[in-house]
């Protein structure tokens, strides 16, 4: 009999291990912290405290019954709950430091056992899982090089030119494509007003396409103080309903017109710019050349990163857990639900009914990229332990220096330095690969 036991106990020590595998594989893990004697007992006495506050006991004024009172009317149990929450950042705490797990989204706990000495917590952690990279090397992949043309830069300070333009009235002549028309306006139909049809002093460039086909193009060739009456029709798909399609008149006053005047590339532009180093033609190009080589270049690096983390993906093994795709998945729905309200003033909830369109629906279209982005992350993360990569103080505080920032502000914004510091590993992963993909 003691060697048929023992051969079962075998068995059953099998299949933890096997129970054991199997969670390491899919990076979930179901660790116990206990919390006993006087920090239990502490959190316990705070509970009844503050519930005691709330209640009142026949004999006693309102937070005032004794302990022995208030357990013999409630039961010790009435505290356990409120107690256990008080403690659950100090155990997931200790949960950390014991057992040196890297959670990958917040970890879930429960209680497992629970009395007046102690209480004992158990938290489901999600980890990275095993990543597997086959290849990340001689991918083929390169990234570009940014290059800047003689036209992109003259098309970029005429833009600026043009936007120190000054505006001076034209005193004499008629209104004429590029112009600054000063008008008032009133639009009908059958012969009755319109709502949103009207203005007075209204400034319009002639050829900006601001007002509806034909109306701008119709003014050319009025004169100051002239009336004249317009018809245009509005497009089929107009959003005011009852004018889409329709044919109506303006009745258009010009009060003004007004043209541009060019700014010359002269000491009194370079002091109306105020960018430090530029004070000539010359400065104001290169420095010109070197604001769109920078842009153009930040684009291609964010090809390079998408473009080589998706070869790499390719030869990438990785079981990426349901129930962190739907963590992030419920992340990304709250910035969506965030941007909306901030863009455009609605929620997401509204969002959805104009959309025509189910939540599930639309986390349906997001998990593809979502699932991508996480398998990304992992790549990333594992290529940067591969790869032996660190962040040295010095580099953390020169990338700071870089955002403008200081240590506090950025710990204020982001409640870390950590951000600070996986960028820069990120950074120096990026050069690597594309080293290492000539």
């Amino acid at each position: 009999m003691a060697k048929a036991k023992k051969v079962e106990e075998e068995k059953e020590e099998k299949k933890e291990t096997k129970k054991e595998t199997k969670k390491e594989k899919t990076s979930e893990h179901n660790v116990e912290v206990k919390i006993d004697n006087e920090e239990w007992k502490k959190a316990l006495d705070k509970t009844f405290k503050e519930k005691n506050k709330k209640i009142t006991i026949p004999g006693f004024r309102k937070g005032h019954a004794p302990y022995e009172i208030y357990i013999k009317n409630y039961g010790i149990e009435s505290l356990y709950l409120d107690a256990a929450d008080s403690l659950a950042n100090t155990a997931f705490f200790k949960m950390l430091k014991e057992s040196k797990l890297e959670p990958i989204m917040p970890a879930e706990y429960s209680i497992k056992d629970v009395n007046e000495n102690e209480i004992v917590y158990n938290f489901n952690v999600l980890t990275e899982p095993e990543v597997n990279i086959k290849k990340y090397k001689d991918l083929k992949i390169k990234k570009e090089k940014a290059k800047v043309t003689k036209d992109e830069i003259k098309e970029n300070i005429d833009k600026l030119l043009d936007k120190y333009t000054e505006l001076v009235v034209k005193e004499e002549g008629e209104l004429e494509n590029g112009n600054i028309a000063i008008i008032d306006f009133e639009g009908s139909k059958d012969g009755k007003l319109f709502e949103g049809g009207s203005a007075t002093n209204h400034q319009l460039e002639i050829g900006s396409g601001q007002f509806i086909p034909g109306f701008e193009e119709q003014l050319i060739g009025m004169k100051k103080g002239e009336t004249k009456t317009i018809t245009v029709t509005f497009p089929e798909d107009y959003h005011a309903q009852d004018l889409a399609g329709q044919e109506v008149q303006f009745k258009v006053t010009l009060n003004s017109i007004k043209e541009k005047e060019k700014r010359e590339l002269d000491e009194e532009l370079f002091e109306d710019l105020n960018i430090e180093g530029v004070n000539s033609k010359e400065t104001l190009e290169k420095y010109v050349e070197n604001e769109i080589k920078e842009h153009k270049q930040h684009h291609l690096d964010e090809d390079f990163e998408n473009s080589i983390l998706d070869e790499i993906a390719k030869n990438t093994e990785v079981d990426v857990p349901q129930k962190y795709i739907d963590y992030r998945l419920s992340e990304h729905l709250k910035k969506t639900d965030e941007n909306f309200r901030r863009q455009y003033g609605i929620d997401l909830n509204n969002y959805l009914k104009l959309a025509k369109k189910t939540i599930e629906e639309l986390k349906n279209e997001m998990e593809p990229q979502v699932h991508n982005d996480i398998i990304k992350k992992f790549i990333i993360d594992k290529l940067i332990e591969i790869e032996k990569l660190e962040a040295s103080d010095k580099e953390i505080e020169d990338r700071i220096k870089e955002f403008d920032m200081t240590k506090d502000q950025v710990i204020e914004e982001y409640g870390t330095l950590d951000i600070i510091g996986q960028e820069v590993k990120i950074n120096k992963l990026m050069d690597k690969l594309e080293e290492y993909n000539k």
